[in-house]
């Protein structure tokens, strides 16, 4: 009933200080660089490449070369402070501090987020210590939910791992040799062979079974004599010359010793062992969280609204890109409000799954994954731009007005019926013909025809699907209306931001792109005439630092720089006010 109510949220983890099974050694992290290359200004004696030829030739999502990154011109003098990222503001201050009317929302959120991994994750469970005060989480608390998820994989803070001896007797100790299974008691105060010890593990054994305790080599037939008594392994004492050695107390069971590994933290396992779902939904809720203080959501383009596959078009080409959501305006006019039509995009987000940004041969950043990962944000932020740059253009339907894409197929010439459609209709007249001759009709004569006329139906109408050409689905979001929200009106310039995530790290980007630029990458054709300004054919890009979300300082680095990006982006700018209302209504697809 509410599995989808929270994703892929793992609600209430594992306790810290449980012991159990170890799992896998952490995942090492290594955060990627941003390789440097010169950007060359395009014009008539320095043409550009042929962007769709070169993306056409990559076959794999990795094979993407250093050619490919060249190709898009960007500069990107990486990385960059937080308090460069944005400008200030009119009046001189910086957007990174909360503007007057909107504190109390920072001071919330921000409240919420500065406590530790350990109190966050025990007031979600409500296992808080007599000496911690519970903090108060409501605009950040699905964050919480989907960072105790990543935790259980990434957060080695509070990682264990020691050495326990067990106590296994014989028999079962051959067994857990031949099936590698076995159940092991821990030693109690006490006799060894208290039946009263509930506390077992099933773990294997890391090594060799050591040599059995002293004792252990004595066996039951071996009985002390009565000269010389010896005390036996379960600490009973000498027994008396003048009581039979047949009645004497037997020795107990010799019993072997192994030690096993064990484990006390809040993994579960390592990074590489992670669903994706878990850090997309983290980084999600923290965008959505600050968001929510801007009249603003966080949506997926894979689900809703629109459901519309994010594409880069590059030319005729268009080219998959990954994008883990957006951020969009909740419109102010009760009437796209109420039909689910939002405004943007505002800001993008990412998130990679990619592990092996160190190479295993040499210790040394991985250039090619480097390399790939930066044509990855750089692809999801012109696809940002391209979308902004809709604003106040009309949708074009693929193959709108083509005959191929309006007549039947092979052009509307006369053709016969397809073969399984004349199968079914023989079939159906030989099921009539047959209940016609036949003098006494049975029930199942009748449900063969029926099922008959079904599958004639059925056929006729994939005949038709077949027969009759659609356009395909367009790029452009129906449930969006595309606004360039935060550009100055009249500048060709277009300030585009990106929140990207990577292991369990968040930074942002800030490419500033010209408008021919974004043209050029759409149509594949150059402005004519040029654009004056010389910089046009090399977008600049700027990234952060990346925080450490588990880091509690750096988790309020990260929420002042997204905060500061809201503020920059829903500024009151002139002729422009929020939801719409005066800067034009835009166009929908």
């Amino acid at each position: 009933m509410f599995g989808g109510m929270f994703g892929g949220a793992v609600i209430g983890g594992p306790d810290p200080e449980e012991e159990r099974a170890p799992p896998k050694r952490p995942t090492p992290v290594t955060i990627p660089w941003a390789p440097t290359s010169p950007a060359v200004g395009w014009s008539d004696d320095h043409p550009p490449p042929n962007l769709p030829r070169l993306l056409a030739s990559v076959q794999r999502p990795e094979a993407p070369l250093r050619g490919h990154l060249d190709a898009l011109n960007c500069d990107h003098p990486l990385p960059c402070r937080a308090d460069a990222l944005l400008p200030p503001r009119d009046d001189g201050s910086s957007f990174l501090q909360p503007s007057s009317g909107n504190e109390e929302a920072y001071e919330e959120r921000a409240a919420e987020l500065d406590i530790s991994l350990d109190t966050g994750f025990r007031a979600l469970a409500k296992k808080l210590r007599p000496d911690e005060q519970a903090p108060r989480l409501a605009h950040m608390r699905n964050f919480w939910m989907h960072l105790e998820s990543v935790a259980s994989y990434w957060d080695k803070s509070a990682d264990q791992y020691f050495d326990v001896v067990i106590h296994v007797e014989p028999e079962k100790a051959d067994k857990s040799l031949e099936d590698g299974q076995k159940e092991a008691k821990r030693p109690r105060t006490g006799s060894l062979s208290d039946s009263s010890s509930k506390e077992t593990t099933t773990d294997q054994p890391t090594g060799d079974l050591p040599t059995a305790e002293s004792g252990s080599q004595e066996t039951a037939d071996s009985i002390p004599s009565q000269d010389q008594a010896t005390p036996t392994s379960t600490g009973t004492p000498p027994q008396s010359d003048s009581i039979p050695s047949a009645i004497e107390t037997p020795i107990a069971a010799p019993t072997l010793t192994k030690v096993v590994q064990r484990y006390k933290g809040r993994r579960i396992g390592n990074g590489a062992e992670m669903p994706d779902v878990h850090r997309a939904d983290m980084v999600r809720a923290f965008v959505g969280g600050i968001a929510s203080a801007f009249q603003c959501r966080v949506s997926q383009p894979y689900i809703a609204p629109g459901r519309v596959t994010p594409m880069l078009q590059v030319g005729n080409l268009e080219q998959p890109v990954r994008l883990t959501g957006f951020v969009s305006w909740l419109p102010i006019n009760p009437d796209k409000a109420k039909a689910n039509v939002l405004e943007g995009p505002i800001i993008g987000i990412q998130e990679r799954n990619t592990l092996d940004f160190l190479s295993a041969r040499v210790a040394q950043f991985s250039d090619r994954k480097c390399e790939h990962d930066l044509l990855r944000e750089v692809a999801a932020l012109l696809l940002m731009a391209q979308e902004r740059r809709r604003q106040g253009k009309t949708a074009v339907t693929p193959g709108e007005g083509k005959w191929y894409a309006t007549k039947e197929r092979w052009g509307g010439g006369p053709g016969g019926k397809l073969p399984a459609t004349q199968l079914r209709e023989d079939e159906l007249a030989k099921k009539k013909a047959t209940i016609e001759n036949s003098s006494t009709v049975s029930q199942s004569m009748k449900v063969e025809e029926k099922e008959a006329e079904r599958n004639l139906k059925k056929a006729q109408h994939l005949e038709k699907l077949y027969a009759r050409m659609k356009p395909k689905a367009g790029l452009w979001n129906p449930k969006l209306d595309y606004k360039a929200v935060g550009k100055v009106p009249g500048s060709k310039y277009d300030e585009v931001f990106l929140v990207s995530c990577v292991f369990h790290h968040i930074a942002v980007l800030k490419m500033t792109v010209h408008e021919a630029y974004v043209d050029f990458i759409t149509t594949g054709v150059m402005p004519d005439p040029m654009p004056v300004e010389s910089d046009w054919s090399t977008p600049r890009v700027e990234r952060t630092d990346f925080f450490d979300i588990f880091d509690q300082q750096h988790r309020m680095w990260a929420f002042s720089v997204i905060w500061g990006v809201m503020e920059h982006v829903t500024r009151k700018v002139d002729t422009e006010t929020k939801g719409g209302e005066e800067a034009g209504d835009g166009n929908t697809a």
